[in-house]
């Protein structure tokens, strides 16, 4: 009984990997290319971001890829006749949903602590790397130009040069939408 338990457990977590994998990598290159084109990343920043982007997907992928694992390993168990086994063998089938319970439970409690905790720092860290990103064109613009006009946002800003990240002599005029 304790060996088909570890049998189905083993079972379970290997498809489980496996399928989790397929389904992140591919949902991984949807998230990333969205970030991308949203804020205009190039390849050094998409990948910056890509770790974090893993953390966002885990608690969509952990529920399907569950469902998925318990279907494929238990239909895969039917199919090859096991279950009859088993049960002519005298186990009781419900013991046999225990791996898959047990598993179940322990991925529930991960995603939880994945939304509650980790997924905010993700999210954080993704947005340091883009503002990042967008601090460092800002201050390229100004050291090639010397000038930033942003004719829709009434902004203009001067500068003489610019020390790292340090503006030399500023001007700065805000003009409203209005003309005034």
């Amino acid at each position: 009984m304790r060996l088909l338990q570890r049998y189905i457990t083993g079972e379970l977590l290997r498809v489980f990997v496996m399928v989790l994998i397929a389904i992140s990598i591919l949902l991984v290159f949807v998230g990333v290319f969205q970030q991308a084109t949203e804020n205009g990343l190039g390849p050094v920043e998409v990948l910056q971001i890509l770790p974090y982007v893993i953390y966002s997907l885990l608690p969509i992928t952990i529920p399907a890829t569950m469902l998925l694992t318990v279907t494929v390993v238990y239909g895969r168990m039917s199919g090859d006749q096991e279950l009859i086994a088993a049960r002519a063998a005298g186990i009781n089938l419900i013991s046999l949903l225990w791996p898959a319970l047990l598993m179940g439970a322990s991925l529930s409690a991960g995603a939880l602590v994945l939304t509650d905790r980790v997924i905010p720092w993700s999210i954080d860290k993704i947005q340091e790397t883009v503002l990042l990103k967008m601090e460092k064109i800002f201050l390229d613009q100004l050291r090639s130009d010397h000038q930033f006009i942003d004719p829709q946002g009434g902004l203009a800003i001067t500068v003489i040069d610019v020390d790292q990240k340090t503006l030399i002599k500023p001007t700065i005029r805000y003009t409203p939408k209005s003309g005034q």
